[in-house]
Formats: structure tokens, C-alpha cells, sequence
């Protein structure tokens, strides 16, 4: 994993893992690496760690078994319904910003085909 210096490395740490469960590199009731093991993995205080799994504990991508360490939420119909709600958020904040900057939603779809490769 990069590190981007202008952006928070909670967030960046949390997205990694979200996005490693909603690409199905983590299997549901997969088992996470432990705190520490996650902290030496990713060159990070193990504080920061343990914040991001409770936070990803809290939505409910993740959960922790007392003994056992933490694991991959085991419903892919939970795993779904996260990572539309995660994508909708993203992008209502996105159509926020082209809104403020005065982007009408026809140059957003000319964009859109542009980066798709639309003509």
C-alpha cells in the first residue's frame, strides 16, 4: 500500500481494507490480520489500527471475536448493501463539489463518457 502524505492515513488504511472486502480479496469470516501484525504490515502505529477496525467494526464490515482476533462480516448481502451505501456517499459528496464549482450535469456526463471512452 502507497501512503498519500495529503491525505489522512486512517482514511487510506480504513479504504484499503473496505476496498480489499468489497473486491473480494477478503472473504466473508476471513480472518484479519491481528493489530499488531496489521501495523508492522503497513509501517503504522498500531493505534491507528485499532481505530480502523473499530471504526469498520461499527459498519459492520468487520467483527471481532474475543479470542480469536477479528474477522471479515460473514453476510455478503451486508458486504453489498456497505459498499453501495459507501459508493453513494462518495459520489453524492463528489456531485457536492462539481455542484459548488458551477459543473452543470452535461459537462459531468461529457466527462464521464470521456473517461469511459464514449463518443
Amino acid at each position: 500500500m502507497k501512503i498519500d502524505p495529503n491525505k489522512s492515513i486512517f482514511i487510506q488504511l480504513a479504504d484499503y481494507i473496505r476496498f480489499d472486502i468489497y473486491s473480494g480479496k477478503r472473504k466473508p469470516n476471513s480472518r484479519l490480520e491481528s493489530i499488531r501484525d496489521m501495523a508492522i504490515i503497513l509501517e503504522v502505529n498500531p493505534n491507528t489500527i485499532k481505530r480502523v477496525y473499530q471504526v469498520l467494526e461499527e459498519e459492520g464490515l468487520i467483527y471481532c471475536h474475543s479470542t480469536l482476533g477479528y474477522f471479515v462480516c460473514p453476510s455478503e448481502e451486508v458486504i453489498q448493501k456497505n459498499k453501495q451505501k459507501y459508493i453513494s456517499d462518495r459520489l453524492k459528496e463528489f456531485l457536492t463539489l462539481l455542484n459548488n464549482c458551477n459543473i452543470t450535469k452535461a459537462e459531468i456526463t461529457k466527462i464521464i463518457g470521456e473517461l469511459y471512452g464514449d463518443n
